[in-house]
Parts: structure tokens; sequence; C-alpha cells
């Protein structure tokens, strides 16, 4: 079966950025819907799943954005999708922070980090399914 990806990426973005009525989270959502428009007037094309990969939070992780706030906005973007035709969301946990950089600023994503698996365990919706960006030695984010 084909994996067809519908882009919808916007770097340096708050999650706050993407909820509902501010224009980004519904420009993805046309976006698939576009794309599903396309696929099921083909003949040949069954349509699976219809799965999201979420990889956002550097801006949040740096603005210091509660763990309850993250959440929230996430969700409601996710209910966005889902109601878009999105199954499931999966997530990619950020990069880190360089340390020689500002140490403030890496401690604060250490956390967003740790949050991030928290959130996965917590949410329905939502699966954490990569950690390795997480992993990236600082000499490589140059």
């Amino acid at each position: 079966m084909p994996i067809i990806g519908v882009s919808a990426s916007q770097g340096g973005t708050s999650s706050e950025q993407w909820q509902p009525g501010k224009g980004m989270v519904e420009e993805a959502a046309s976006r698939l819907g576009d794309c599903l428009d396309y696929l099921y007037s083909l003949d040949d094309i069954a349509i699976g799943h219809i799965e999201m990969v979420w990889l956002q939070g550097e801006n949040d992780a740096g603005n210091a954005v509660s763990y309850e706030t993250y959440k929230n906005n996430l969700q409601n973007i996710v209910d966005v999708m889902k109601k878009a035709g999105v199954e499931h969301c999966f997530t990619i946990q950020i990069g880190p922070y360089m340390a020689s950089v500002s140490q403030e600023k890496h401690d604060l994503y250490e956390i967003f980090h740790a949050n991030q698996v928290k959130m996965a365990e917590e949410m329905e919706d939502v699966d954490l399914c990569s950690i390795k960006l997480s992993g990236v030695p600082e000499s490589l984010m140059q």
C-alpha cells in the first residue's frame, strides 16, 4: 500500500499559533482534505489509514510553555485534524538545545523532552514515535 504525505509545516511556530481559528491548523486540514478528495477520485487507490506526524515544540520549549498549556494546545490541534479524517497523531521528540549557547534553554528543552514522553502516555490520540532527534550530539546541531 502506498504512503502519501501531505506537508503542512511552518518552522519557528508556537503551538499557540496552530490553535483553531488562527488559520494554520485549518490550512493543514484543508490540504489533507484536498489530498483525500483527489485520492478518492482515483479508481486504483485504496486508503487504509490516515495518520498525522507532529514535530513541533522548540518555540514552546524555549519560552517555557507549561505542560498543561502545551498538552491542551496539542489536543486542540489533533481534534481539528481528526475531524478532517486523521485517525491518530504520532509525535517526534524535538532536538536538543546547545548548552554551549544557553544552559538555561538547554535545561528547558530537557524538561520539554520529558513532557513529550508524559503527554504520549496520557493522551489517547497521541503516541511518541521517535526520540532520535533529541539525542543528536551538540556538535551536529551547529
